[in-house]
């Protein structure tokens, strides 16, 4: 699972629940690609040429690909704009991140080192580390990665804080609003070790942006990509993880203290929700230890692609 970062993976412990990497749950980047006149089509097919021929090995690729996507759409539309970033640029600063993580674990790079705190490389003593890696982290940092860890080990992910400086003055109000959605969901994190670490509010709130999200753009490029992480929270909220289940009792069912903190502020904060609808009735079937009812609910909703 290590270096999966494009796609939202599910796997089973007792029902499917979204795998996790790392401290983060993965959202997906998947998108419906926007029909094109001949207009804005040109320089698409240039941008894409241009990325073609950059180094994947090169952390510094992400720069030079996002000041090219500043020199060649400042004066295009905006669909062409929004589809140069999300299927062209973010898509290879997405297969970049998997290439310099690969190569920061098979070089052995103690990028954990530069976790000192949430400013990471910023306030670092620099006494306690070397010039070369004071230097990786900095260069990390410029070239939009971020060092995360879990379970004691480090790895390299995006940080969307790049997108937002070199991207959101040319992308539209949607498209933003959604880069700044997934900067806050990864500075945020996710889990530990099989473990949910965000509050069960915070958990409730993530699902709910991403359900209200999708539904108010259903023809954006990024409605697929905002539906599969609606999807993939909505199936956290109701199972749970290993050492965060939402059934007390893998038999009989029950709901875990955790859950029903979680259901309570969902009631009370988005009674109208399609998500409380879900939820509930589901929380319902657990509560009352009617489990097998509540498995199969599960299964309905898997068959209906609402999780």
């Amino acid at each position: 699972m290590k270096y999966l970062f494009l796609f939202i993976f599910l796997c089973f412990v007792a029902c499917k629940q979204p795998a996790q990497t790392k401290t983060n749950i993965k959202l997906s980047s998947k998108a419906i690609a926007p029909k094109h006149s001949g207009y804005g089509q040109t320089v698409l097919n240039n941008y894409q040429k241009f990325i073609a021929g950059l180094d994947v090995t090169d952390m510094a690729s992400a720069t030079i690909a996002a000041k090219k996507y500043t020199e060649l759409f400042k004066g295009e539309n905006q669909a062409t704009r929004d589809t140069a970033y999300f299927l062209i640029a973010d898509n290879f600063i997405n297969k970049l991140n998997v290439v310099v993580d690969s190569l920061n674990y098979v070089n052995g790079m103690s990028a954990d080192s530069l976790l000192a705190d949430t400013s990471q490389i910023d306030t670092v003593p620099t006494p306690k580390l070397s010039a070369s890696l004071l230097s990786y982290g900095k260069r990390l940092r410029e070239n939009g990665f971020y060092v995360y860890i879990s379970e004691g080990d480090s790895y390299i992910g995006r940080d969307y804080e790049f997108s937002i400086k070199w991207f959101a003055p040319l992308l539209s109000p949607v498209l933003r609003q959604y880069i700044t959605q997934l900067n806050k969901d990864e500075k945020e994190g996710f889990q530990e070790d099989a473990g949910l670490t965000i509050s069960p509010g915070q958990l409730v709130d993530r699902t709910v942006w991403w359900e209200k999200f999708a539904m108010q753009h259903p023809h954006s490029l990024i409605y697929k990509a905002a539906e599969e992480n609606r999807a993939a929270y909505l199936s956290t909220l109701l199972i749970g993880m290993d050492n965060t289940r939402a059934a007390d009792d893998y038999e009989t069912g029950g709901l875990t203290d955790y859950f029903k903190e979680a259901w309570a502020y969902l009631q009370q904060h988005y009674a109208n929700s399609q998500t409380n609808k879900l939820a509930s009735t589901y929380f319902r079937l657990l509560q009352n230890r009617q489990k097998v009812k509540a498995d199969a609910l599960l299964k309905e909703y898997e068959k209906k692609k609402l999780i």
